[in-house]
């Protein structure tokens, strides 16, 4: 899984990019896939949270495995930590 860092500097990256083009529907492409960069950098740094401040290590680690399955994302991160993972749910 690639992390929060990578997707920042891709997105860093289209938005140069996007002040180069002289066409604006090229520009406005590189940026709304910087807006996509960026929220996959959130989403990556939102698992690692919930993966620090989970109560055991079992939550833990199975918090970092869904995280690198795409299992949890940002919105169901924010909709409430124990609705998201406990009871823990089947990795299957």
């Amino acid at each position: 899984m690639r992390d929060a860092h990578y997707f920042r500097t891709q997105a860093e990256l289209c938005l140069e990019l996007a002040r180069q083009m002289s066409d604006p529907v090229t520009a406005d492409n590189l940026r709304a896939q910087a807006a996509r960069y960026h929220e996959q950098a959130a989403e990556v740094e939102e698992c690692r949270e919930l993966a620090r401040i989970a109560p055991t290590a079992e939550h833990r680690a199975r918090l970092a495995t869904m995280c690198e399955l795409g299992k949890i994302s940002q919105k169901n991160a924010k909709s409430g930590l124990a609705a998201a993972v406990w009871p823990l749910p089947s990795l299957v």
